[in-house]
């Protein structure tokens, strides 16, 4: 519409055996409000689609983290050898070869969530599997993922752009401030964990990551990312505002 416009323009000028200064001007100006409803088109495409960007990373390092505990590190397929591993913790006489397989250690991975009263911050969370035992509705099992260990767990960063920021982290509906709460798939199927730095479960059904592009609050430079602990699943919702 805009180029039809300034195509009608043209060919009146061209009418004429000059142009004034008064034409020049307008005429640039055209161009130049064009020109920056473009750019800042531009602009708002690349923020939100960097922003996407970052949710799809951050689903797919949720999913990983869960192959890994069920397979092993590095995209193995060492389900059988894990679940053995696990039903023969603390037995003498049998010894898991991380060689036989190709799927590692038996290890949980996860997300540990972090409030200090003002940042919110997101680091995927790699613990021991507990060779202890406890006696539980009758039989002996194991202990399962090694929490008096979070302190010295290894942490590493969630790969996600440098303008990304985390506005909350809620538990169900209530946002949480000065905690910190581990999110940990435990071998050998995967299930969800939710627990404190104490190691005692926390009682949720839905975890929500509300990020942000950059300093703008508009909801279009928003996402809400869902996080169902019964079923493992992710989805996403680009509201501003949830209920």
């Amino acid at each position: 519409m805009e180029f039809k416009f300034i195509a009608i323009i043209m060919k009146i000028l061209k009418k004429k055996d000059g142009f004034t200064l008064i034409e020049i001007l307008i005429v640039l100006f055209i161009i130049a409000m064009l020109s920056t409803l473009a750019i800042n088109g531009y602009t708002q495409y690349r923020r939100i689609a960097l922003l996407d960007f970052s949710v799809d990373s951050f689903i797919s390092q949720f999913y990983e983290l869960r192959d890994n505990t069920v397979h092993g590190d590095y995209g193995g397929s060492d389900f059988e050898g894990i679940s053995e591993a696990i039903e023969n913790i603390g037995d003498p006489e049998w010894e898991y070869d991380p060689e036989a397989g190709d799927g590692g250690e038996v290890k949980c991975y996860g997300l540990y969530f972090v409030n200090d009263g003002e940042v919110n911050s997101i680091k995927k969370l790699e613990l021991p599997y507990s060779y202890k035992k406890e006696f539980d509705s009758g039989d002996w099992v194991s202990a399962g993922c090694d929490y008096e260990g979070i302190v010295s767990g290894e942490f590493s960063d969630v790969s996600l752009d440098d303008q990304i920021s985390v506005l909350g982290i809620y538990l169900d509906d209530t946002l949480f401030s000065n905690f910190a709460v581990s999110f940990v798939f435990v071998p050998p199927n995967g299930e969800i964990e939710v627990k404190d730095v104490r190691g005692k479960s926390v009682d949720a059904e839905e975890i929500r990551i509300e990020i942000k592009y950059g300093e703008s609050l508009e909801g279009k430079y928003k996402r809400n990312i869902f996080v169902d602990l019964k079923s493992g699943q992710i989805y996403v919702t680009k509201d501003e505002n949830v209920e």
